[in-house]
């Protein structure tokens, strides 16, 4: 597994490192870790003043700096990563580090800000989703659970994300323990707040309670039922769980009691982080702790 993990010297960028570190055992052999440091731009007219090549030196030694400050936390991890300092927007740099690389996965710290004071996610994470399409993995202001086997969370409505997540689980099996437990959860909305919205709505009445229910468990079963028999066809143990009410409320409240980490699609590129994650996605990004693990189309 190819793993790139941009770094800055943050603690955020200590919690990743101890996260994978936990991972590590489970990784073997077979991750290729690779620590990116991008440094700000300086403006054209420094460049000709002093020279490409001693401006590139200055960009080396700030990203060597950050290196060793990280140094106690990835021998502690027993981490051997390689190295790389780039600069210019951090977004594109690595996007394109993440391509040159090939990279299956890109690892990043992120703030974690409630819907009422920003839908945003940092300005670094929210840039580097907007250029990359590689599964990135988010990891918030706490230090993540670090334990052998996780409690894995696929958001499922019905749309391909929830079978790519799948099929990542499957694909890199260790990253998530050696017999992680997979739930694929749908939210269905509640009749209740259905009847309400619609009450005035005589052209269009509300179907009857014992319609709506019938009608919801069949996009329940065809929302779970493929990614659970993806996963169990690979020897993964997954079930699926049903909720109702507002997605956003309600998979996050589930999620904190019932998750170690959380897996979510996004539509692909766009200049906003909204526009790229979806509105419902975006809720649960800002108010969950946990990680997430978004999949790409």
């Amino acid at each position: 597994m190819r793993i790139l993990v941009p770094v800055d010297g943050s603690a955020s960028s200590k919690r990743i490192i101890e996260f994978l570190g936990s991972r590590q055992s489970l990784l073997g052999d077979k991750a290729d870790i690779e620590l990116l440091n991008v440094q700000y731009s300086i403006p054209e007219g420094i460049v000709q003043r002093f020279g490409l090549e001693a401006v590139k030196e200055v960009y080396e030694a700030e990203g060597q700096a950050i290196f060793e400050k990280l140094a106690p936390e990835l021998e502690a991890a027993g981490l051997d990563c390689k190295k790389k300092v780039l600069y210019g927007d951090f977004g594109r740099a690595i996007a394109r580090e993440a391509e040159a690389f090939d990279a299956d996965l890109v690892v990043m710290g992120t703030r974690g800000l409630s819907p009422i004071k920003s839908f945003f996610l940092g300005s670094v994470s929210n840039s580097a989703l907007q250029y990359t399409m590689r599964p990135m993995l988010l990891i918030r202001d706490v230090v993540p659970v670090l334990k052998a086997n996780l409690r894995v969370a696929i958001a499922s409505d019905g749309s391909e994300y929830a079978l790519r997540g799948a099929k990542f689980i499957a694909e890199h099996h260790a990253i998530f323990g050696s017999n992680p437990k997979v739930s694929v959860v749908n939210v269905a909305p509640d009749f209740r707040t259905i009847v309400v919205g619609s009450e005035m709505d005589f052209a269009n009445p509300v179907d009857s309670p014992e319609i709506f229910a019938k009608e919801q468990e069949k996009l329940f079963k065809e929302a779970t039922e493929p990614v659970v028999a993806a996963l169990k066809a690979e020897g993964i143990a997954a079930d699926a769980v049903r909720l109702e009410g507002d997605a956003g409320e309600a998979l996050t409240d589930w999620a904190k009691e019932n998750a170690d980490l959380l897996i979510m699609g996004s539509h692909g590129y766009g200049n906003f982080t909204a526009a790229v994650l979806g509105s419902t996605a975006m809720k649960i990004a800002s108010a969950c702790d946990l990680p997430i693990l978004i999949v790409r189309k």
